[in-house]
């Protein structure tokens, strides 16, 4: 095994306003000698895995956030990352050639966005957010996948303050996954 390696070029731009924050990123990460893991065997037989280097990956993206506080009382806030990430050469696993030059890497999405509302009133909050992740592949051949899937999740808070020796108590409620996607 060699050690990996990397190069990374990133740039990116930031805004500070009164109602606005704003970023924009691009980045470019070149990988060599990356390594991954490698099953020795079927997942259930329970032998151990081990690592391979697979050569170059390469991955490019962009990112964009916006906060935006409309009111007092109420805050947009949404991002959205777009990634290509990809394998830049076939490897071994063993003696067999695996084919993963030009395919997509594993467990890395293309497109991930996140939307949140929150609105407040006196001491009181709500939150409703949304996250979407893209489809991602699970095998290094590009050849079985994870749909792409929405998740909605919601929050509802009370700031109590200071009470006793307490400088400020909240209670909150979180609802996770509303809509039971799976």
């Amino acid at each position: 095994l060699q050690p990996e390696s990397s190069r990374t070029f990133e740039a990116g731009l930031r805004t500070v306003r009164e109602n606005l924050e704003a970023s924009a990123t691009i980045y470019n990460v070149k990988f060599d000698d990356r390594l991954l893991g490698i099953a020795r065997c079927a997942g259930i037989v329970g032998c151990a895995g081990a690592f391979a280097n697979v050569g170059q990956v390469d991955s490019t993206g962009a990112e964009v956030a916006v906060q935006w506080r409309v009111n007092k009382a109420f805050d947009l806030f949404g991002s959205v990352s777009d990634n290509d990430s990809q394998y830049g050469s076939d490897y071994l696993d063993g003696a067999t050639v695996i084919p993963a030059d030009g395919k997509q890497v594993v467990d890395a999405p293309k497109l991930l966005v996140a939307l949140e509302a929150t609105w407040r009133w006196e001491q009181f909050d709500v939150r409703l957010g949304a996250k979407y992740t893209d489809k991602r592949y699970i095998t290094y051949l590009n050849d079985s996948e994870v749909d792409s899937f929405w998740v909605v999740d919601a929050t509802v808070g009370y700031e109590f303050g200071q009470i006793g020796f307490v400088d400020s108590l909240r209670a909150q409620l979180n609802l996770a996954n509303l809509f039971d996607e799976e």
